[in-house]
C-alpha cells in the first residue's frame, strides 16, 4: 500500500511542469519548513525563554521599531495631503544612532504595524 502511495507521489514531482510545479514545490517547502521550526524551537517555547534580552528589547528595538513605523506613517500622510514628503530629526531616544544603518525585515514589517499595536 505504502510503495503504491509512494510511487504516485512521486510521479507528481515528475509529471508537474512550470507555475504547477513551483508551486507544488514551495508547499512542499514551507510544510517541511513549518516542521522543522516547531521541532528546533519548541524547547525555546516550553521553557518560556525568548531570543531577545527584556531589556535590550524594549529600550533599543522596541522604541527603532516604533520610531520607523510613526516616521514612515507620518511621511505617508504629509504626502498625501499635499505637504510633500517630510522626514523629521532623528529622535536620540528611539535607541543607539548605529541601528540607523540596519534596516532587515523586522524594520520593514514595522511599517505596516502602528505604533500602538508594536
Amino acid at each position: 500500500m505504502y510503495h503504491s502511495l509512494w510511487k504516485q507521489y512521486r510521479t507528481l514531482w515528475t509529471r508537474e511542469k512550470g507555475v504547477k510545479y513551483a508551486a507544488f514545490y514551495l508547499i512542499h517547502y514551507t510544510l517541511l519548513f513549518a516542521a522543522v521550526a516547531w521541532f528546533v524551537f519548541s524547547a525555546f517555547r516550553l521553557a518560556h525563554v525568548s531570543f531577545v534580552w527584556n531589556l535590550d528589547g524594549r529600550g533599543q528595538h522596541l522604541a527603532r521599531l516604533i520610531y520607523i513605523s510613526k516616521t514612515f506613517r507620518d511621511s505617508l500622510r504629509d504626502l498625501l495631503a499635499g505637504r510633500g514628503w517630510t522626514f523629521p530629526l532623528y529622535d536620540y531616544h528611539s535607541g543607539l544612532t548605529a541601528l540607523d544603518l540596519q534596516i532587515g525585515f523586522p524594520q520593514i514589517l514595522a511599517i505596516f504595524c502602528p505604533p500602538d499595536r508594536m
